[in-house]
């Protein structure tokens, strides 16, 4: 409340309660409507996965340019290093097809965050560092899918973030 009052007033408040009961990403796990994971960690390497050799990676800082809203995996270079740090997940689930990735941060150039659609690769999804947040979607979801990246790339989610962050405030 403090930091929505601080940056806005009532009428931004008043907004924040009605976009907050929306469904969010994480209610939609909650629900196994979807799986979310961070991007490979590759830390200290001490552990060996054979099954992301030859996945397109995303590893890059920023997305790709071409396709907005979408990330070809077939654009992107393939996985050749098997190395993940120790303690990082091994569940792969959300790195399948169809498949939404977020960018951590926010870009200060355009002011918003931005998120892609995955275009697969023979039925496969995406890698990513641990710059990105992966998320896969059930088929059912998939209209959630859509609207979760327009949003996300729009400056509305930034708007929110800075009236309900008080990380995103200090910035």
């Amino acid at each position: 409340i403090l930091v929505a009052l601080m940056w806005g007033g009532p009428r931004d408040y008043s907004l924040i309660q009605k976009l907050a009961k929306f469904s969010s990403l994480e209610q939609l796990e909650d629900t196994r409507i979807v799986k979310t994971r961070r991007g490979i960690v590759r830390g200290n390497r001490l552990r060996k996965r054979e099954e992301i050799i030859d996945r397109p990676l995303l590893d890059a800082d920023d997305f790709p340019a071409h396709a907005f809203p979408f990330v070809d995996a077939n654009r992107l270079p393939r996985n050749t290093d098997s190395l993940i740090d120790s303690n990082d997940s091994t569940s792969w689930e959300a790195f399948e097809s169809p498949q939404l990735l977020l960018k951590l941060s926010w870009l200060s150039a355009d002011k918003r965050f931005h998120a892609r659609i995955v275009r697969p690769r023979n039925g496969l999804g995406v890698i990513c560092s641990q710059s990105y947040v992966s998320v896969h979607f059930e088929p059912q979801a998939l209209p959630q899918m859509d609207g979760a990246c327009l949003v996300y790339n729009s400056k509305l989610a930034t708007y929110y973030m800075l009236l309900t962050s008080s990380h995103l405030a200090t910035f």
